[in-house]
């Protein structure tokens, strides 16, 4: 709990600088003292409440860390000290890109919610790979490692396949899944991805790849989907037979909104939408897909979870685990600890 206390006592401070000036700045400092405490303490393991599988992976708890928190698997030690049962790193494109102008992050505060236009700025596939393979919880396998995967903006749609393609080989000997970002708001055209022209083909190639990868490598690993919670019900089912089809992996459920009309006071900076107003949407946009998939096909919970009575609706709702972000922005660590406390 003293991680969550020191979270409570710099809030106030953290929150009066820019957005993303201040995950830069926490983030820096704990990742110096995680330093610190590396050399005198075990790497934690997460603890076993409500242990589940999915597919052929082993969750210890059924909260992970959803993409964006730790674009570059910087901080991976660190974050296992919060408990999660899995954490995902990236979006991570092939190239190292700077992203989208700043300022490109905005807390909507009375409102519980991040703008964010951040536009896939990683340090690239290869910068991210030697950053995880420092991580002791990786090396000694203490929990789940999601890779989510984008394409580099100067990627053309047509060849979006290539990219992806460059992200799976380079990261298959570590990751435990990885995820197809095919959903981002925050990068120029990501989201044609999901329409009719794109989907299938590409979720073909995917998946002949993947084949040939667990049967070369024989370790099995797995690919999910990260689609957009401003998909209308119609796309959703058109999206579902694919999926279906094709027998995915599993799916995200979702990602941010470009629809800010759940704001009550609008910030008037575009982007993606998370936190508290997105709850509903991501919500709705679970509970049609779910009765859509194939009952095997496990779906991953994401987007507006802000707390505990909200994690246990996307499980009762028929997710096998919940990914948090913004939660952890404005609650701490407690949003992990009060759930595992409580199951």
């Amino acid at each position: 709990m003293g991680v969550n206390f020191f979270f409570q006592i710099i809030k106030p401070f953290l929150f009066k600088l820019d957005a993303e000036k201040s995950h830069n700045f926490v983030f820096f400092c704990l990742s110096r003292l995680e330093i610190l405490l590396g050399k005198f303490l075990k790497t934690p393991s997460p603890p076993i409440v409500k242990s589940t599988y999915v597919r052929n992976l082993f969750f210890r708890n059924r909260i992970g860390l959803a993409a964006g928190l730790d674009k570059n698997g910087q901080y991976i030690d660190l974050l296992a000290r919060f408990g999660f049962g899995s954490i995902e790193i990236g979006t991570v494109t092939p190239e190292a890109q700077l992203g989208n102008e700043k300022p490109r992050l905005f807390r909507v505060e009375n409102e519980r919610a991040l703008v964010n236009r951040l536009g896939f700025n990683n340090d690239g596939m290869h910068q991210v790979y030697k950053n995880i393979k420092k991580s002791r919880w990786v090396r000694e396998k203490k929990g789940i490692l999601g890779v989510n995967l984008g394409i580099n903006k100067t990627t053309s749609l047509t060849n979006a396949y290539d990219d992806y393609r460059k992200g799976l080989l380079c990261f298959w000997d570590i990751a435990s899944y990885f995820v197809i970002n095919i959903s981002s708001p925050n990068t120029m055209q990501v989201r044609d991805l999901q329409t009719a022209g794109y989907l299938e083909q590409l979720v073909d190639n995917i998946r002949r790849l993947q084949k040939q990868q667990n049967e070369k490598t024989h370790n099995g690993r797995l690919i999910f989907y990260k689609i957009s919670p401003d998909n209308d019900q119609k796309n959703l089912a058109r999206m579902c037979l694919v999926f279906n089809k094709l027998d995915i992996d599993g799916l995200i459920v979702t990602n941010t909104t470009n629809d800010h009309e759940g704001l009550i006071n609008s910030i008037g900076e575009p982007g993606g939408l998370s936190g508290e107003p997105l709850e509903h949407r991501s919500l709705s946009c679970l509970k049609i897909v779910r009765p859509l998939l194939n009952e095997e096909i496990p779906i991953i919970a994401s987007g507006g979870i802000m707390s505990k009575e909200a994690i246990k609706s996307r499980l009762n709702s028929g997710a096998s685990i919940v990914q948090i972000y913004t939660g952890l922005i404005y609650e701490g660590p407690k949003i992990v600890f009060d759930f595992l406390r409580d199951s």
